[in-house]
């Protein structure tokens, strides 16, 4: 997103203030790509699919009003996957839950 970007550099671009308080908000990193070279796009894109479909895809059906609802859910469709797996309680533990408030730009 050329808008999150203050000045690029190849290895460490400056993101704007508002992207940085974005992240600190979701407690992630944000990285850029790399321009015009999309080595990376099959395996990115090909991580977003098998997310999509063991994750939302069982949960479309679902109406959820709160966030804490989704989270339960999710936890609770991926317990019952994963019982037999010994590696969800890794995943689970490396998992943040998503903040309760959302992000807003007028709180910068």
């Amino acid at each position: 997103m050329k808008t999150a970007v203050k000045r690029a550099n190849r290895y460490e671009p400056q993101f704007t203030e508002a992207m940085e308080h974005v992240a600190a908000h979701y407690n992630t990193t944000i990285l850029t790509a790399r321009v015009r070279k999309p080595r990376d796009k099959s395996s990115v894109e090909k991580g977003v699919d098998l997310t999509y479909k063991r994750i939302y895809a069982p949960l479309r059906n679902l109406t959820f009003h709160s966030l804490e609802q989704l989270n339960a859910a999710f936890m609770q469709h991926s317990r019952k996957k994963y019982r037999d797996s010994k590696t969800f309680p890794v995943s689970a533990m490396k998992l943040n839950m998503s903040p309760s408030a959302k992000f807003n730009v007028t709180t910068m």
